[in-house]
This record gives C-alpha cells, sequence and structure tokens, in this order.
C-alpha cells in the first residue's frame, strides 16, 4: 500500500465521500439473477451507448458495466464486453495518444476546415451497420429489457409452491378501528379482471363523451389500483400492460400517463417501480420524437412476458395461471409456445385431482382458488336479490360441451387455443359438485355462475370468428348478463361494459329501441354503482 502525498500547509483532507441515503442499493442476489444472453440486434441497438461512455467519454468498464445494468437493464460479464470491444474496434485511450498528432498536422495545414481525428478502416467494417438510435428506440430497448429482467428474475428467485400467489385482501377489508377515520377504499374493483374492466369502461365512457362519468369511474378504480401492485412478477406485467394496451389502441395518452403517475407514487421504493420508470421513459422519448403511443411496443412487451411465464410452465404455479386477465385482444402466445398448451392444461387438471383427494378442504380451497373469487362480495355490497336463472344447470352443462367442442375444433397453435384452454382451467369448479371444496362464506353456484358466463362468452367469440356464427350472439350476451347478475350482482364496471356490448348487437340488428332502453338503463346502473364517488365541484 502507497504512502499518502504530502500535503501543503492548511490543505484539507480528501475524504472518501459516503452514498447518497436516498439512493436505493441493489442487492447482489438480483443482479445475479438478470440474464446476460444478448442477440446481435440488441448488441446493435445499445451499440451507441456504449461507444459514447467507453471511448469518447473514456469511462471504465466497470462504470460502464454499472451504468448499462442500472440505467438500461443490459447486463454482459466482462468477457462478453472485451470481445464486443475487439468485434467493434474501440480502443479507449486512442483519442488520448493521438491527440498531439493530430494538433501537430493540424497546425501544419495552410488552409481548409479543420479536420476530423482518422478513421481506421477496420473500425469501420467491424462497427455496426446501425451506429446510432434515436431517443425512443434506446427507452424501448431499456423497457423491454427490463421486462424480461423482472419476470426472469421472478421464476429464478422462487420455487413453485414456495410463495403465496393469492392477491392479499385489499386495503379496508379487515375491520377498522374505532379512532381510524379514514375511509376505506371500495371493495368492487379487487381483482385484477374486474379493474381490467374498470378501465375499458373509461376508455368507453370517454369515446361517449361522457367525461364526468368517466373522471368518477377513474377516481374508483385509482383508488384500487394498488391491487395490481400486490401481485406477483410476471402477473403484474401481464395485467397491467394489458390496461395500458388498451388505453393506447383508443389513443386516451392522457389517461395513461395519469394512470402511471400514480401507480409510480404507490409503488414507491418496491423492485416493480424499475419497471414502471422504464415505461415512464418510453412514454416521454416517444414525446420527445414526436411519435405517437405505439400499441405494438407493449404488444412486444407483453408477449416477452407471457412467453417466458410459459416456457417455465409449472402447475404449482395454478394460482398465478387463474388470476391473469384472459379475456383480453392482447392475449396472443407465440406458436412455438402455443402448441404445448395442451400439456400445460393437462398437467393443471391432474393437480386439481391430486389436490382434492389428498388435501383437507380448507388447504384444497386456498391452493385452487383465489382469495377474491371465493369470497367475492359484489352481493353483500349492493344488496340485491338477483335470483338464479331457471335453466341453471342446463347452461352448465353447455357450457362443459362448449369447452370440449372448442377443444377439438380450434387449432393447437392459434390464439383462440389458449384462450379456450384458460375456460376449460376455469371449468373444473363445473366438473362435480360434490367433490368442491367447501369453504366458509363461499357461495358454489354464484362462483360456478361467474364462470359458466366467462366460458359463455369464450364459446360465443369462437362461433363469431371462426364459424362466423352472429345470428346468436345477442341472446348468447342475454344469457351472459344473466348468468353475471346473479353471480357478482346487477352492478358493477364488466356488467355495464357487457350491457353495451350486447347495445351493439341489437343495432347491428336494426333493433334500435331495445338498444335504447338498454343504454339508458346501463347509465342509471353506473350511476348507481358510483354513487359513493360524487361529482367533483366546478370552478
Amino acid at each position: 500500500m502507497t504512502a499518502p502525498a504530502l500535503m501543503a500547509p492548511g490543505q484539507r483532507t480528501l475524504l472518501p465521500r459516503m452514498p447518497q441515503t436516498n439512493t436505493p442499493m441493489r442487492p447482489a442476489s438480483a443482479c445475479a439473477a438478470l440474464p446476460i444472453q444478448h442477440d446481435e440486434r440488441e448488441w446493435t441497438a445499445v451499440y451507441p451507448i456504449i461507444e459514447r461512455m467507453y471511448v469518447r467519454e473514456r469511462r471504465s468498464l466497470k462504470y460502464l458495466m454499472r451504468a448499462m445494468e442500472e440505467d438500461y437493464n443490459f447486463r454482459a460479464t466482462v468477457q462478453m464486453y472485451k470481445k464486443r470491444f475487439t468485434k467493434w474496434g474501440f480502443h479507449k485511450n486512442v483519442r488520448r495518444e493521438r491527440r498531439g498528432k493530430d494538433i501537430g498536422l493540424q497546425s501544419s495545414r495552410d488552409s481548409g476546415p479543420p479536420s476530423t481525428p482518422l478513421v481506421d478502416a477496420a473500425t469501420v467494417s467491424r462497427a455496426p451497420r446501425i451506429l446510432h438510435i434515436s431517443t425512443s428506440d434506446a427507452a424501448q430497448l431499456a423497457f423491454l429489457s427490463s421486462i424480461r429482467n423482472w419476470t426472469v428474475s421472478f421464476f429464478d428467485r422462487t420455487k413453485p409452491g414456495t410463495v403465496g400467489y393469492s392477491l392479499p385482501s385489499p386495503p379496508g377489508a379487515s375491520s377498522p378501528s374505532p379512532e381510524s377515520s379514514i375511509k376505506p377504499p371500495p371493495r368492487d374493483l379487487n381483482n385484477p379482471e374486474q379493474l381490467s374492466f374498470a378501465f375499458k369502461l373509461i376508455l368507453g365512457l370517454l369515446d361517449r363523451d361522457q367525461g364526468v362519468l368517466a373522471g368518477r369511474l377513474a377516481r374508483k378504480a385509482f383508488l384500487q389500483a394498488e391491487t395490481l401492485l400486490d401481485a406477483e412478477g410476471p402477473l403484474f406485467i401481464w395485467n397491467t400492460l394489458e390496461i395500458f394496451h388498451n388505453i393506447a389502441l383508443l389513443r386516451q395518452a392522457n389517461l395513461g400517463h395519469i394512470l402511471l403517475h400514480h401507480l409510480i407514487s404507490l409503488a414507491g421504493r418496491r423492485p416493480v417501480s424499475k419497471v414502471l420508470l422504464r415505461l415512464q421513459d418510453l412514454l416521454q422519448a416517444w414525446q420527445h420524437d414526436g411519435i405517437p403511443v405505439r400499441p405494438e411496443a407493449l404488444e412486444r412487451a407483453w408477449s416477452i412476458n407471457a412467453d417466458l411465464t410459459f416456457t417455465r410452465f409449472d402447475p404449482e404455479y395454478l394460482l398465478l395461471y387463474y388470476q391473469l386477465v384472459w379475456d383480453s385482444d392482447i392475449v396472443k402466445l407465440d406458436p412455438d409456445i402455443a402448441r404445448h398448451s395442451d400439456k400445460w392444461f393437462a398437467k393443471i387438471h391432474d393437480k386439481v385431482n391430486r389436490t382434492l383427494l389428498q388435501d383437507d378442504v380448507e388447504v384444497a380451497t386456498e391452493r385452487l382458488w383465489p382469495k377474491h373469487e371465493l369470497t367475492f362480495d359484489g352481493i353483500g355490497i349492493h344488496g340485491d336479490g338477483t335470483s338464479q336463472p331457471a335453466n341453471f344447470n342446463q347452461l352448465k352443462q353447455e357450457s362443459l360441451a362448449g369447452v370440449t367442442q372448442m377443444l377439438e375444433e380450434v387449432p393447437v397453435d392459434s390464439t383462440m387455443r389458449v384462450r379456450a384452454l384458460s375456460a376449460w382451467l376455469k371449468s373444473q369448479v363445473l366438473q362435480d359438485d360434490a367433490a368442491m371444496p367447501i369453504h366458509p362464506g363461499m357461495d358454489i353456484p354464484r362462483l360456478q355462475a361467474r364462470i359458466v358466463a366467462y366460458i359463455t362468452r369464450i364459446v360465443m367469440d369462437f362461433e363469431t370468428q371462426c364459424r362466423e356464427d352472429v345470428d346468436s350472439a345477442p341472446d348468447k350476451m342475454r344469457t351472459i348478463l344473466a348468468l353475471r347478475e346473479y353471480g357478482q350482482g346487477r352492478l358493477g364496471s364488466q356488467i355495464v361494459y357487457e350491457m353495451w356490448q350486447l347495445e351493439d348487437l341489437l343495432v347491428r340488428d336494426g333493433r334500435f329501441e331495445e338498444a335504447a332502453e338498454l343504454r339508458a338503463d346501463s347509465y342509471r346502473r353506473l350511476e348507481e354503482f358510483l354513487a359513493d364517488i360524487p361529482e367533483e365541484p366546478h370552478g
């Protein structure tokens, strides 16, 4: 160890700078979980960033590696970087060594503009063809990398069966203390699917010039938005991007920015905040480059998460799969991955049977069904006594037959195949009433009604898209609404949204009076649903 240099009189000792307390420290385990394999396109995309820091700014390799990982979610080993530097012809100290020679050459010239440093021909031939990328392209790369890192690190740090995948009870679910004056948030939107439909309805209200109602529903949905953050890794990405994708498709950028800012505020210093900040960077980069929001970029991010989730398929993640929002146009798995979907759901079927046979009632219930499905409280909140449809048992049998028929007809690599299998997954609760575990507070018929409504909806979409049978759609939508009202009450975002879909079908068939009555009823129900969210005073 060398001795310290002598200091001049009066000179102060330089103390090492301590890290700022507000700078989050990265755990070593998190770094180790990040993937380090990158294809040629990814290296090409980050070339300008690496070239700037390593060659022009002459940063150390250690600094470069840390900056690329923390700022761009791009991790690689020392050997990988050195191999790339050789391929690209990078020499960090070239400019410093040549500086005097360049100045000497420049001063000897009589006239003409200053010359630029000579570039070795070998360097040009080795450099990627695309030497510069836009701000938005770099931000998109960082965002997609953060999605991949988040999903991969989740599966690398957890083992199936060791983490609970049921969403926690929503804030305010427990009895508040008498001293508490804070009003608990509404529990009507306490699962990802209901929250997804709330934002679909908000977008629909904006499209119908119902800004006041849209604002009230948005306030109600924002109160429950933390439900998204409570979800496990890939579940959060799947369900959150589904909402943002719908917002992007309808070009409601302001709503997207508000929701994202709200989620970032709620996330605080949770690990998931990094993904949200990368999405914020991407939106800002698009705005900087004058580019409208690109739904296809969100689709790509969603696909990365979905493909990684199902390449790591394990039936022990049953509750995670169950809580994915399947009823969405964004659900499109890679065909090579979708071809294996039959095997996935066969494994789940075996797990369900083994769980019912081996575990006691309470354990089986907790392992097979998310809490928000078992204790759905929409009926209790709204106090309606919607009766069971008279042909309920017949509808159950028809839905089971419909799932079986779909699985026989839908190609294994089609998008509809995955949705059909999700219907089959949820249909397990309809197979045998006697085998269903009974849980305190669990209403089996109402749970089954929600499942039958879900299956009927997928069967209707299948018949419309694959068989081009559009005539039966209005009747099926009425059946779905009747099942929804019995299963989860007559109020709610999903109910109103599906009433609008029935309204569109009636208008298509020229049944305008029925459509007008249905629209008026939907607004009455929405007003009743938002009774706890008053209008904001103007002025």
